[in-house]
């Protein structure tokens, strides 16, 4: 847990060097609330996609589907 919690500091900040920030998602939303608080609980800033990507796709934002 430890690695991937510094993996995850390292990420925020590069994301927060970058004027931006770290944000997490998952398919629905659900899972990805719950890292950004389990995230926060240890000191990382992390922001949540609330619909996830299944919301983002519905709204009709951008999707680079190439990566």
């Amino acid at each position: 847990l430890e690695a991937r919690l510094g993996e995850a500091r390292a990420l925020a900040a590069e994301a927060a060097a970058g004027g931006g920030a770290l944000v997490v998602q998952c398919q629905g939303g659900v899972r990805s609330a719950v890292a950004a608080g389990l995230l926060a609980a240890h000191g990382v800033p992390a922001a949540d996609l609330p619909a996830g990507y299944a919301g983002w796709v519905r709204a009709g934002l951008p999707v680079d589907a190439g990566r």
